[in-house]
């Protein structure tokens, strides 16, 4: 029974900042400017592509990406390398937006503050890197923290065997919950191309940071990118339940 009350109240705290977040958010992308479809290429290149060629250099990486597949938690998937053409396919085909507005640039939920008081969001650490200065990338900043968790894994230590990447989680009732409404509101206020952009832009935050965690943290640069094939190799199961009920 105390357990049952207190998620009450926290899901009531957590509707009141998704809220406020909500707000925030689409009070900053008022701001909206002419662009084109074609920045997906240009994405591509500088924030997949070029990432990649940054860490090939590291012996370790590189045979690591080798591998036609991989154990993510127990879950064998693809390795991200092996199925790259499939990705940047599914990004040129849904990405459709030929408008941009004004971005936070790295919006996770690390970079939030609340004040709870007057219900007010703070968004701290503000700069250009999004490349598409576009609502649906900074969507896909709130699920790498929801939905892929990334401030939770970076927290961990994982543990990396040949092919096998070992970081279990302990369930988060709180970020669970966020993470279940913040979904339902992009399927209902986004189409369904959108929809499917944001995660394929979620799966990239994690293909971005592999230059910085390299100089930091050999098994976390691994760990992040098992874990873009394990969210890859989900979404595109999604993807064709998607399809079908079209």
């Amino acid at each position: 029974l105390i357990e049952r009350e207190t998620n009450k109240t926290m899901q009531r705290d957590i509707n009141i900042f998704f809220r406020s977040l909500i707000f925030a958010m689409s009070t900053l992308h008022k701001v909206e400017f002419k662009s084109s479809k074609n920045i997906m290429s240009l994405y591509l290149n500088e924030e997949i592509d070029q990432r990649f060629n940054d860490c090939e250099s590291d012996k370790v990486f590189s045979e690591f990406t080798k591998y036609d597949e991989i154990l993510f938690n127990g879950v064998k998937v693809k390795s991200f390398k092996k199925v790259l053409s499939s990705y940047k396919k599914m990004c040129m085909e849904y990405f459709s937006s030929d408008m941009e507005t004004f971005t936070h640039g790295n919006i996770t939920l690390e970079n939030l503050l609340y004040v709870e008081e007057d219900q007010r969001i703070i968004m701290i650490d503000p700069y250009e890197e999004n490349v598409i200065d576009s609502p649906l990338a900074e969507f896909s900043q709130i699920l790498q923290s929801s939905n892929s968790k990334y401030e939770l894994y970076n927290c961990g230590k994982a543990i990396v065997k040949e092919n096998e990447i070992k970081l279990e989680l302990e369930p988060s009732y709180g970020i669970d919950y966020f993470n279940k409404i913040f979904l339902l509101f992009l399927k209902d206020n986004l189409s369904t191309e959108d929809y499917i952009t944001v995660r394929l832009l979620e799966i990239s935050q994690f293909i971005r940071m592999l230059p910085f965690k390299l100089e930091v943290d050999k098994n976390k640069m691994i760990l992040f990118y098992g874990l873009a094939s394990y969210l890859f190799s989900k979404l595109e199961n999604e993807v064709k339940e998607i399809e079908k009920t079209k």
